[in-house]
């Protein structure tokens, strides 16, 4: 058992459960699954010893910095991708009403939900014109500072761009391009 290495997925789940910190969503992001079976699924991982030293690595890796580059970018492509009818469904009377169930939803996007007791809702999204004013900041190279509530500043410069996807460079890409007006 000394020699038990990570899977990818597992180590995927460790960075997705940073930063969400809800193992239940984290597992379903990484392995695609349902809630049901994601809950128990994720508590078993979590129980592991080397998910735990894993995780204590990573914490460490991000102790000196508690918001990385990447985590911005992925925060602002997730905020720019959002759209408020994600939160909403039509019902055959044709009206709007929440969603029983938001845990198929990225949440992390929501600024703001008042329910009534009317069975009314209002959603306010993140603004996406400050992620994309954001995003144009970086992929033109400047340095932007970012500040982070119970934490000090951190300085994100044209390297965040390292690691990231080919697809989320290419969005990157376009929304620089949007941005710019050379569409």
């Amino acid at each position: 058992m000394g020699s038990y290495r990570l899977s990818g997925r597992e180590r995927a789940f460790c960075e997705q459960y940073l930063l969400t910190l809800n193992a239940t969503r984290a597992y379903m992001s990484v392995y695609g699954t349902g809630y049901d079976t994601a809950g128990a699924a994720a508590s078993r991982l979590l129980s592991k010893e080397k998910i735990q030293q894993e995780l204590a690595r990573q914490r460490a890796a991000r102790a000196t910095l508690p918001v990385t580059a990447q985590d911005i970018v992925q925060q602002c492509l997730r905020v720019l991708g959002a759209d408020v009818t994600d939160y909403f469904e039509q019902g055959t009377d044709g009206r709007w009403t929440l969603k029983a169930d938001l845990t198929q939803c990225d949440t992390s996007v929501i600024q703001e939900l008042n329910v009534s007791g009317t069975g009314g809702a209002r959603v306010k999204l993140m603004s996406k014109d400050a992620a994309m004013k954001l995003l144009k900041e970086i992929i033109i190279g400047s340095q932007v500072t970012v500040n982070t509530p119970g934490a000090p500043c951190a300085s994100v410069y044209q390297s965040v761009m390292d690691g990231l996807t080919v697809d989320e460079l290419r969005a990157l890409a376009a929304a620089g391009r949007a941005a710019a007006g050379d569409c």
